[in-house]
């Protein structure tokens, strides 16, 4: 155990010393690396105390030279801004003779180089004015700036001038929603304009600019509402009834017609280009062919020229509102829409107050169909109005928007007598030409017709019929009930009118002195208007309103043909009774045979006769009335022929009491309601 001990402690003795070696050598090589490390410190510390006394010394000699730089410098500068200020100076002085021959030629030419000369010439004057007012170059310059702005205004004039042509009128109508909103002008010719206008704009010459546009666009605006006004003087004369859309390829005829006063707007004179800036497009509405039933007696819908008038104007307005907005700067955009546009507005609404009068004074003349003019123009002035608002906004609400609805309101209240005229014409219609063959009324299918026609416009007569403080105000504007409303109201209406027709139809029942024939007026009329409703579009609006309209028509018409048959075979059926007899006839009782069959002859011969002469159009009506005929009379005929042909009560002429069989009379019946 201490032999392990002793060789364990002599080889850590052994590594002791080496490590002691080791590191005897490393602190030698590190003082030796120091002693060299101190050595080049010092030398450096050396030169660098060398160096900074030359930096010294150099800093010291160059100082001055600095200071010298400094002040040239700051002279050079000086100098150079002189000369700037100089040059600017003169500049101005020498501006008219250098823009001279860029002024003196037309702008069209050059007119990017034109207008940066004119600016280059304001800005003269502007120096002047602040710096130099007094100067004789400043006269000289204000003049040669006024007559090149008035060059410029000139060249506008005429660019527009040059390439501003009336739309014809068809083709503004064939436009698509989309085109209406294209540029009048193509975009070259616009963007010459604008660069024109912005510098004229910049120059305080916004005025010049309004009253140029103003007058040539708004020449284009009165030839095509013109050309308007001519094309409905040969459409609408010609073909009374039928105006076609003005402006078409095919040009009409004018027939016999000379006098052009059938309805039809009159065009006047159009002032040419260069005269004054109010001209007035003179065009008259003619109502005078209203109530002449070849004229209007059959409108078709979106035929009336006024309702044109209103499509072309808001089509021109929606055009040259956007072609100003294209070319003006904003502050002109308000006045030149107002001047463009005030004079064609006036006449569109004093056409419209002229025609709502004339409508309103002719209350009780005007044929229903004719009428319908009314409710459609009332739905197209509410939707311009809508459609034109903001265009309206930026011109003058108070002049055009309030205006189209005061217009509006004004149909409004004529569309309203109108109805009010229709049902107590209804009414009170003191007709006294009545069918002779007891069939329909004229009243009652122009009635039903105008309901068939009126359906078209069921929403808005149903609007028509709210009152009018629901339905608007001017300067709110018009406003629109839902769909299920303005229905509504219109089957009331509807009903309503129904009542009264039916309360005159009765009256007028009475005029007859036939009582089967006013069975007969009674159940041709109710079945054509049981007929037409239940076929009609609106049917089921009105059955919405009233759940048993059919029922009841279906109970008026069953009425009406008990009471026929009352009335036409009670007298038969009461010859016809049969008296039973034992053994052979007596003398009293072969005479009463023989009355009755002489009573029933002449009755029926009589009845059938009469009633050959009246009519069932009806073909499903005539035929149930004929059944029915049949099935009461022939077998009350034939057991009361049975019973007494072969009884004796005549032996010496019985052929002439026995003048029919039950077939023959079962084949007269069938012949009844020939006409």
């Amino acid at each position: 155990m201490e032999s392990f001990d002793e060789r364990d402690l002599e080889r850590l003795k052994l590594q002791a010393e080496e490590q002691l070696w080791h590191d005897r050598h490393k602190t030698e090589f590190i003082q030796e690396s120091l002693g060299k490390s101190q050595v080049l410190t010092k030398r450096m510390v050396d030169v660098l105390s060398t160096f900074g006394d030359r930096l010294s010394a150099l800093e010291n000699a160059i100082r001055p030279v600095h200071m010298e730089t400094l002040t040239l410098t700051r002279a050079r500068d000086n100098v150079k801004q002189v000369v700037g200020l100089l040059d600017d100076v003169i500049k101005h002085y020498d501006t008219s003779l250098t823009v001279q021959a860029t002024l003196t030629s037309k702008p069209s030419y050059q007119l990017q180089d034109y207008i940066a000369a004119v600016n280059r010439v304001r800005q003269a004057i502007g120096y002047f004015r602040t710096s130099n007012p007094h100067n004789a170059e400043q006269e000289n310059l204000v003049k040669l700036y006024n007559a090149s702005c008035r060059a410029l205004e000139t060249e506008f004039e005429q660019v527009l001038e040059r390439h501003s042509f009336p739309l014809p009128l068809h083709e503004l109508m064939e436009l698509s929603e989309v085109e209406a909103h294209h540029l009048a002008l193509s975009a070259d010719v616009v963007a010459t304009l604008r660069m024109i206008a912005t510098h004229l704009g910049d120059c305080d010459c916004v005025a010049e600019l309004v009253r140029s546009l103003a007058k040539v666009r708004s020449a284009c605006v009165a030839s095509t509402l013109t050309d308007f006004a001519e094309a409905h003087i040969s459409s609408v004369v010609a073909t009374p009834g039928k105006s076609k859309v003005p402006g078409s390829a095919q040009k009409s005829t004018l027939g016999r017609r000379s006098s052009l006063r059938k309805g039809v707007l009159r065009s006047g004179s159009v002032r040419r280009r260069g005269e004054r800036d109010d001209r007035r497009i003179t065009m008259a509405l003619d109502l005078q062919g209203l109530e002449d039933p070849d004229h209007l007696a059959l409108y078709e819908k979106g035929s009336h020229p006024f309702l044109h008038y209103s499509e072309a104007l808001s089509r021109l307005l929606i055009r040259e509102t956007n072609l100003v907005e294209a070319i003006l700067p904003p502050e002109g955009v308000s006045l030149t829409l107002q001047r463009l546009f005030a004079a064609p507005f006036d006449v569109f609404v004093g056409q419209g107050e002229m025609l709502a009068a004339s409508v309103g004074k002719r209350v009780g003349k005007l044929s229903h169909q004719a009428s319908l003019f009314a409710f459609e123009t009332v739905n197209t002035l509410r939707l311009k109005a809508e459609q034109l608002k903001p265009i309206f906004n930026k011109i003058d609400k108070e002049t055009f928007s309030t205006r189209l609805n005061e217009l509006c309101l004004n149909f409004v209240e004529v569309s309203k007598q109108l109805l009010r005229d229709v049902e107590e014409d209804t009414f009170n219609d003191a007709s006294k030409r009545m069918p002779p063959d007891g069939t329909v009324h004229e009243l009652t299918s122009n009635t039903l017709s105008f309901f068939v026609a009126l359906y078209d416009y069921a929403e808005i007569v149903g609007n028509v019929l709210r009152p009018i403080e629901e339905i608007g105000s001017r300067k709110e504007g018009i406003h629109w009930a839902g769909q299920d409303e303005s229905k509504s109201n219109f089957a009331g209406w509807v009903l309503s009118v129904l009542k009264s027709l039916r309360s005159n139809l009765s009256k007028k029942a009475q005029s007859y002195d036939n009582n089967i024939l006013v069975n007969l007026f009674l159940l041709n009329n109710y079945d054509f208007i049981s007929q037409t409703i239940n076929s009609a579009p609106y049917v089921d609006v009105l059955v919405k309103k009233h759940p048993m309209l059919k029922g009841d028509y279906v109970k008026l018409i069953d009425h009406q043909k008990q009471q026929y048959g009352q009335t036409t075979w009670q007298r038969a059926a009461e010859l016809l009774t049969v008296e039973t007899h034992s053994g052979t006839l007596t003398k009293k009782e072969r005479e009463i045979i023989k009355e009755k069959y002489n009573s029933f002859n002449e009755y029926f011969d009589a009845v059938v006769k009469l009633q050959r002469e009246y009519a069932i159009p009806n073909t499903k009506l005539r035929d149930s009335i004929t059944k029915e005929n049949i099935n009461f009379l022939v077998p009350l005929y034939d057991a009361f022929d049975k019973y007494y042909r072969h009884s004796g009560f005549s032996s010496r002429n019985p052929q002439k009491y026995l003048k029919y069989t039950a077939s023959e009379i079962e084949q007269s019946l069938g012949s009844l309601f020939a006409n």
